[in-house]
């Protein structure tokens, strides 16, 4: 392993891959240990604030924002990694989610965002914290973490069909979604419009986009007040300027636009964050946002930025390549008919080959529905003696380990050594068979919207929103309401016993400000 420049250059495949698999591994420990240590929560961040008003863990959430959108702006301005809007890096990785994708899948957003929202308030917890809870001997999260993952694994891979999207009981909402040119994050769509010669239908639809997400937010912010108010702030600023700098013929690349957008919406996100001694009292919400948004950019820097030295295998002058490229020219050409000795007469290196499960090489983001998909892929895979497509050959277990598989079993060995300190680690069990089916039901839901969403409150509500992608405040909104709407419905029913479901679901939207005060048919709490 060698730097050079910005990027981290390794002699073949295998290292490079194992490099990036320990590293993803580490940063997951560090951030599983920190969460344990600190409560980082992002339904408990919701839950207090909606039910005793302390922004304490919400501001540690949003302080992890801003640490990654400062983080991923200055790597991208100096070239080190790049997260483009047609899912590909400057280094030709993958970026996994794609996040900047053409496809502005708003149905996606919204519904999955709910899904995952009202899941993780009834699993008692998102998929970053369900694997923390596994650390300190929850063992109700392993129930959880098992059902996310069948469900995620019936979306993402399907038992015996085809890919999300194309499934039958989720094709509809393929119509809920539509292509944006410049690609979906604001900088992109602010510089598409500054360097247009005439603002044609498809920057009026950019631009658009930006306004209904602008919107959107607004609404959002009656219940979440100002975090959500700068964020539409921030968007009204970026399409006032695209217009005028197309008026001024003031071209302006989007890598630049992110450094100005991504850099004012940090700035004051953190001014309202440290407005609040319930943050900069507390160590702990420090620490956890700061770790947190620290882990997410290592994650972005460690898989964006790994190259190998392919120059054996190509036959180009220059072959350092992405490990993501690597994988699609070499290992897997021709659709995996390339044979190992075909490979190998080629080259004087080691034939490495990457299987199924390794295709997840490129410009990973740190996300926690996936990796519970890929665990039952790999439970599955290794139980029936599943043959790899290359040389038909039953695959080892190390075929299966992948960065999502990772980040899986690096939160919670973090997690577990941070109980075991602190001796905090206990065994947790279900209070009743109610509690059991409110946890599986989370579960499904969880395991559904967050792939739909293309991420959970980490995935997308901190790694999404690294990148500036108006789909991941769509999610990251979503997935408040939904979260918010379910806790007060759940607190009014503690409470109003005898009262009926449509009577709670009104007055929990009138107390959210998504309805009339006068349609409030129960006191407030």
């Amino acid at each position: 392993m060698e730097f050079e420049g910005s990027s981290i250059l390794f002699e073949n495949f295998g290292t490079g891959l194992t490099w990036v698999l320990g590293m993803s591994f580490g940063l997951a420990f560090i951030m599983g240990a920190v969460a344990n240590k600190t409560n980082f929560c992002t339904m408990g961040a919701v839950s207090d604030y909606i039910n005793i008003g302390d922004t304490g863990r919400w501001r540690a959430w949003l302080f992890a924002m801003v640490v990654a959108i400062i983080g991923v702006i200055v790597l991208e301005k100096f070239n080190i990694f790049g997260v483009s809007s047609t899912g590909l890096t400057a280094l030709d990785s993958e970026s996994k989610p794609p996040y900047r994708n053409l496809n502005f899948r708003v149905g996606n957003y919204i519904i999955g965002g709910l899904l995952f929202g009202i899941g993780m308030t009834f699993g008692s917890g998102c998929g970053n914290k369900t694997l923390v809870r596994i650390g300190g001997g929850n063992i109700k999260s392993i129930f959880v973490l098992f059902i996310m993952g069948i469900f995620a694994y019936w979306m993402i891979l399907g038992f015996g069909s085809s890919v999300l999207g194309n499934y039958p009981p989720f094709a509809w909402i393929n119509n809920l979604s539509f292509a944006m040119r410049p690609g979906q994050d604001i900088g992109s769509i602010t510089a598409a419009v500054s360097s247009a010669p005439v603002l044609g239908l498809w920057d009026w639809s950019a631009l658009g986009s930006a306004v209904v997400v602008l919107l959107f937010v607004l609404v959002t912010g009656n219940i979440i007040n100002r975090p959500e108010k700068i964020l539409a702030l921030v968007l009204a600023l970026a399409v006032i300027a695209g217009i005028s700098l197309w008026y001024m013929k003031l071209a302006i690349t989007a890598i630049d636009m992110r450094l100005y957008i991504g850099g004012t919406l940090a700035f004051l996100l953190l001014i309202y964050i440290l407005k609040s001694k319930h943050f900069t009292t507390s160590f702990d919400n420090i620490l956890g946002g700061l770790v947190v948004g620290l882990c997410v950019v290592g994650m972005w820097y460690v898989n964006g930025s790994s190259k190998v030295n392919a120059f054996h295998a190509f036959d180009e002058e220059t072959a350092k390549v992405s490990l993501a490229h690597y994988v699609k020219k070499n290992n897997w050409k021709d659709n995996y008919q390339v044979s190992e000795s075909d490979r190998t007469e080629k080259t004087d290196k080691p034939f490495i080959r990457p299987d199924e499960a390794n295709r997840h090489v490129g410009a990973q983001g740190m996300t926690f529905v996936s990796p519970s998909a890929w665990m039952w892929n790999m439970i599955i895979g290794t139980s029936t003696g599943k043959k790899s497509k290359i040389d038909g050959k039953k695959q080892p277990f190390s075929a299966f380990l992948n960065v999502p598989i990772m980040l899986l079993f690096g939160i919670i060995a973090g997690s577990f050594i941070w109980a075991l300190l602190s001796r905090s680690f206990r065994f947790e069990w279900f209070a009743s068979f109610k509690d059991f089916l409110s946890h599986s039901i989370g579960a499904i839901m969880m395991g559904v919207g967050g792939v739909m969403a293309l991420g959970c409150t980490v995935g997308q509500g901190v790694t999404g929103v690294s990148t500036l992608a108006l789909g991941s405040f769509v999610t990251l909104a979503s997935i408040y309401m939904g979260a918010a709407l379910s806790m007060k419905i759940q607190l009014y029913k503690m409470v109003y016993e005898e009262a009926g479901f449509g009577t709670i679901l009104v007055t929990s939207l009138a107390d959210m400000k998504l309805l009339p005060k006068s349609m409030k048919k129960l006191e407030a709490i």
